[in-house]
C-alpha cells in the first residue's frame, strides 16, 4: 500500500515535509509561502486546476497543504479538504 495517495511524484514533497516538520516547529499562521524544488516529471504530471480528490492526488501544493493544516497526508486528508474548497479556489 501507498504511503499517499496520488501520484508517486507527489510522495518525495511530502516526505521532505514531513523530514522538516519533524526538524522543526512551525507555526503554519506565519507562513507566507513555501517553496518546493522538484524533478520536471512530477511538475509535468502535476493537475493545476483542482476540481476533485483526484485532481488533488496530482498536485503537491494541496499535498502540502492537507499535511500542514491537518497534520497528514492520507486518504482522508485529500477528502477532508476537497470538500470545502469551493472548485475556483487554489491549494
Amino acid at each position: 500500500m501507498k504511503a499517499y495517495p496520488g501520484c508517486r511524484h507527489v510522495h518525495p514533497a511530502i516526505d521532505a515535509f514531513d523530514k522538516i516538520l519533524k526538524e522543526k516547529d512551525i507555526d503554519f499562521s506565519r507562513v507566507e509561502k513555501i517553496q518546493v524544488r522538484t524533478y520536471r516529471v512530477a511538475v509535468e504530471t502535476e493537475i493545476h486546476d483542482i476540481h476533485t480528490r483526484g485532481d488533488a492526488y496530482f498536485n503537491i501544493p494541496y499535498a502540502l497543504a492537507a499535511r500542514a493544516t491537518l497534520g497528514r497526508a492520507d486518504w482522508e486528508a485529500f477528502g477532508n479538504i476537497i470538500s470545502r474548497m469551493n472548485p475556483s479556489s487554489k491549494p
